[in-house]
């Protein structure tokens, strides 16, 4: 890559370029870098004039660059930048001789001929010009290309406009495209890779259509549940299935269908992404599943539901502190109700209430509730965390009958 010389020695073998030219085509012409804006500041009388008007990002190499840096701010690329620069070149002599014609086509038909600018122009230029010694634009392996540009009579008014008290003058406008600029910066290398693993896998993504319960389709999926992820494509060299950011092995796999059992303890239940993730990259989209939790049971069958501090305020109602166990824990950040319904037979009307969760510091399993204007009686349990709630269980009668928790 170029370093900063690169505009100004473009500039300069333009210069060179066109003098060349000029010298067999119309002798004592002159090409001069001057602002065209009088003819008291180096203007030719008889030749060619170059003026640079303008620079703009080259949009083809502009992000090639890109990531320069890493994240701790470490360089890892040498910064580029990618100039296009537009050129005005304006041509002068005695119209009653033709000599600004006779420059013009001079100059576009050296143009034409040589749109490349050789390294060879480059490298005499730049021993001409003593300012330009440091210049390395021979080496860049971008080859400089000039191209006319297509002004049109109102574009080429508004630019002769910048130019104070200016006539118009016979012009052209010339793009010099890419000009790459690098900064002479040392990035860090990495040590070389000994050992190069290459595999080839087809790029066909795994889909998920739906994640549903061993049971059927339609039963919910409570946390300590095995699933089945259905869909198209998931055979392959599993990683994992990542189920709301957790990680998960995989207890079976084939091409439409995988199970995974969810008893991670780092899970959580409400509504969560399921993603299968592969060895080699590759990613299934993420299907939704409403993980429900889980009212955690002793081993005599018995739930963990308590109720302490009753208080009997006098109204025919009771105030308590219902403490329910659950699986998976809950996260301080997770919204938990407690439902009470009252069990059936119930009288008229049927009795419903409903708590938030008392403030949690951190996960747990054990989750509080302050209870009150709650009849006395005995109340079915359901806890609702994050959007997703608890099941219920049914009798023979199709009743249901538990969990439950009596407020006396």
């Amino acid at each position: 890559m170029s370093n900063f010389l690169a505009i100004a020695t473009v500039t300069a073998s333009l210069q060179s370029l066109l003098q060349d030219a000029l010298n067999q085509d119309v002798p004592g012409a002159t090409v001069t870098v001057v602002r065209p804006d009088g003819s008291d500041n180096g203007l030719p009388s008889t030749g060619a004039n170059i003026y640079l008007y303008q620079v703009t990002p080259n949009n083809a190499w502009r992000n090639t660059d890109l990531v320069t840096r890493s994240s701790d701010g470490r360089l890892v690329n040498r910064p580029r930048v990618a100039l296009d620069l537009h050129y005005l070149l304006t041509f002068y002599g005695a119209d009653e001789q033709f000599e600004p014609q006779r420059v013009l086509g001079s100059v576009a038909r050296t143009l034409h001929t040589q749109p490349v600018l050789a390294r060879e122009v480059i490298q005499d230029a730049v021993a001409a010009t003593p300012v330009l010694v440091d210049s390395n634009l021979a080496e860049e392996v971008e080859l400089v290309k000039f191209m006319p540009l297509s002004l049109s009579l109102e574009e080429l008014s508004k630019l002769w406009s910048v130019f104070f008290q200016t006539p118009y003058t016979l012009s052209m406008a010339y793009l010099a495209t890419t000009v790459l600029i690098e900064a002479e910066l040392a990035p860090q290398r990495a040590l070389p890779v000994q050992v190069r693993n290459l595999s080839v896998v087809l790029f066909q993504q795994a889909f998920i259509d739906k994640v549903v319960a061993l049971t059927g389709e339609t039963d919910p999926v409570v946390f300590g549940d095995t699933v089945a992820i259905q869909g198209e494509r998931l055979s392959g060299p599993v990683q994992a299935v990542r189920v709301g950011g957790v990680d998960l092995s995989p207890a079976q796999v084939s091409s439409r269908e995988i199970r995974v059992a969810l008893t991670a303890p780092a899970l959580r239940a409400g509504i969560q992404g399921v993603q299968v993730i592969y060895d080699h990259g590759g990613r299934s989209n993420v299907a939704p599943l409403v993980l429900r939790p889980r009212i955690v049971q002793d081993g005599g069958g018995a739930y963990q539901i308590s109720v302490a501090d009753v208080v009997d305020p006098g109204d025919g109602t009771r105030s308590a502190t219902v403490t329910v166990q659950l699986a998976p824990q809950v996260s301080p950040q997770q919204q938990v109700t407690l439902y009470l319904n009252q069990r059936p037979p119930s009288t008229e009307p049927v009795r419903a209430y409903s708590f938030p969760a008392a403030a949690r510091v951190g996960d747990t399993d054990t989750v509080t509730f302050q209870v009150r204007g709650v009849a006395p009686g005995e109340y079915l349990v359901r806890v609702e965390v994050a959007g997703a709630e608890s099941l219920l269980e049914m009798d023979g009668g199709g009743n249901y009958s538990a969990p439950a928790v009596t407020i006396p």
